[in-house]
Formats: structure tokens, sequence, C-alpha cells
């Protein structure tokens, strides 16, 4: 039985993410929100909650852009994120260099290491709305809590 824990703990351990809420970038007019409304489950809720994801994004030029997103997912896990996203074929991206855990069992004996990555999130545009697409969603890792991801989410302008 110890065995059976002691591995549960080596495989969960790893992939267990704190993430800090995102400081506000310092924006030099008030910014455009975009928001996400929809509903997310609570351990010990019986019904679903409803929460509102925002995305501001401020200091628009056709080189750049500042941004700040703040997402709630499961039992208000959250991710956030800000900073500089660079035009790029018609859309906007953040980049920042992150890691992936990787696991091999041999001998019976589990391995582990770290692999870079590109963390690459994605800001798109279309009328009253904003798109956030973390591509291979490695920007999950170091921006979001562990019941929470960026994915794809799709904003609507506020008014």
């Amino acid at each position: 039985m110890r065995t059976i824990i002691l591995s549960l703990m080596l495989i969960v351990a790893p992939l267990v993410v704190v993430a800090d809420e995102p400081s506000m970038p310092e924006f030099r007019a008030p910014p455009q929100k975009y928001t996400h409304q929809h509903e997310i489950s609570r351990v010990g809720s019986p019904s679903p909650d409803t929460v509102v994801d925002e995305l501001l994004i401020g200091d628009v030029t056709d080189k750049e852009l500042k941004y700040y997103f703040y997402l709630i997912g499961t039992n208000g896990h959250i991710c956030g994120g800000s900073g500089i996203a660079i035009a790029e074929n018609g859309s906007y991206y953040y980049t920042e260099k992150t890691f992936t855990t990787k696991f091999e069992s041999k001998n019976g004996k589990l391995n582990s290491w770290k692999e870079p990555v590109e963390c690459r999130l994605r800001i798109q545009f279309d009328s009253n709305h904003a798109s956030l697409h973390d591509e291979g969603n490695y920007c999950q890792r170091s921006h979001c809590g562990t019941r929470a991801g960026i994915g794809n989410v799709r904003f609507s302008r506020a008014k």
C-alpha cells in the first residue's frame, strides 16, 4: 500500500501549480474592457456559480498592445497575466520561455525532468469581440492555478 501512495504522490505533486494575481499594467489611457460570463462548479456547492472573466486591452499600436486578463476556473482557481503582446500576421502574441515536466518509468523507478517550451499567447480581435488562445497550452503552467486553464476564450466588448 505504501508503494501505491508514494507513486501517486510522485505523479500528482509535480502537477500542482500556483498562480498569483497578475499586476495591472500601467495604461496611458483607460483600457478597453472585454468580459466572458460562464458557470463554474465548486466542491460542496449543489449548483454552479456564474462568474465573469476579464480582458483589458490598451495602448494599442500597429506594433504592440498592453493586456491584462483574469480568468476564473473550477473551484475558483484562477488564470491571470499581463504584459506586452507583439503584432504578427493580424494577431498579437505574447511569448515567454517556460518548461514542461516529463516522466518516464524505467526498471520500476519513476524519473522526471524538465524540458524547455515556449508559452505563446495569441490575442485576436473581430468586430465586438476579443479572443485569448494559449497555443500548445504551455502558458497555463505559469499563469494558472491547478484547476484553471486558458485554452481559447472569446470575450465580448463591455459597454
